[in-house]
């Protein structure tokens, strides 16, 4: 599979310690929308199959 785009981005190492914490906030919104039971995607998408 390709990508529609070309640019290739790479870290400013100076911002090492931002993009670290920004990633463990991602990996908590990850988990919280789709890895656990209680899930929200979970359960937006029984809603969705519900209204079939």
């Amino acid at each position: 599979m390709s990508s529609k785009f070309d640019a290739v981005y790479k870290p400013i190492k100076e911002n090492t310690a931002v993009y670290n914490k920004l990633y463990k906030e991602y990996i908590k919104l990850h988990d919280y929308f789709g890895k656990n039971e209680r899930s929200v995607m979970k359960n937006l998408i029984k809603i969705a199959e519900e209204q079939k």
